[in-house]
């Protein structure tokens, strides 16, 4: 049988529990449980599988918790969910930029790229604060007011101008361009917790069960068949 992954361990033996990652090019963020902060340079040596990897950096008092990590290499920043909270800092110091104040008590977020006719990246935040999606833009500030969801967000990613949102019981998709339309999709399935994540064509992954869907926009399935996995994935 052919394999199409092989997977590679870059980092063993870690004395500290790993509770997000972040990556972009040849480098690694690692989000650990007693909120330290680890960046990494991982090299591929040519011709084998084999990586070396190098510790750059490292912040111990970064935060008391680190739950979320997200990298936009374009404009230099990192934006991390910390306590509950959204902070946006330097990418290269770590510094401190801003914190995004109303969005106290989120529990996740979702960050979405588009390039402007002019080539600029555009970057689009929603934020889960219990039962609500917030909308914020490149500058931090709200898009909109807040919109009602029916759960609270579990998992979610942006799919164009839609965002795909795992509840406990059920996949919803939930316009952000202004309408505020909401369509439900399917049930999650018997997961522990609902799985969605983007694609790089403006699409998105949903899990259920040992099963994985390419959605759209609209929420149709854009493959004949469904990816079946020999047992339930917990992440992708």
């Amino acid at each position: 049988m052919h394999d199409a992954y092989e997977p590679v361990p870059i980092l063993e033996k870690l004395p500290l529990q790993i509770d997000c990652l972040a990556a972009w090019e040849e480098w690694l963020l690692v989000g650990t449980k007693p909120g330290h902060l680890l960046l990494y340079r991982i090299k591929k040596d040519a011709g084998t599988n084999r990586f070396e990897v190098t510790l750059e950096k490292s912040n111990k008092n970064f935060s008391k918790k680190i739950q979320q990590l997200f990298v936009v290499s374009q404009y230099k920043i990192l934006i991390s969910l910390l306590e509950n909270n959204i902070h946006v800092h330097d990418l290269l110091t770590f510094q401190q930029i801003t914190v995004v104040s109303k969005a106290r008590g989120a529990t996740l977020f979702a960050c979405d790229l588009q390039q402007s006719p002019s080539g600029e990246a555009q970057l689009r935040m929603c934020v889960a604060v219990k039962k609500k999606l917030q909308l914020y833009d490149r500058e931090f500030y709200e898009l909109q007011g807040d919109f009602a969801a029916p759960d609270i967000p579990k998992s979610m990613a942006w799919c164009q101008n839609s965002i795909c949102v795992g509840f406990k019981r059920d996949y919803y998709l939930i316009r952000m361009d202004g309408r505020g339309s909401i369509k439900e999709l399917f049930p999650t399935g018997k997961q522990l917790e609902p799985l969605v994540v983007p694609l790089a064509d403006g699409k998105v992954a949903v899990g259920q069960d040992d099963l994985t869907v390419v959605l759209n926009e609209e929420g149709v399935c854009t493959q004949k068949c469904a990816l079946n996995w020999t047992d339930i994935p917990i992440a992708m």
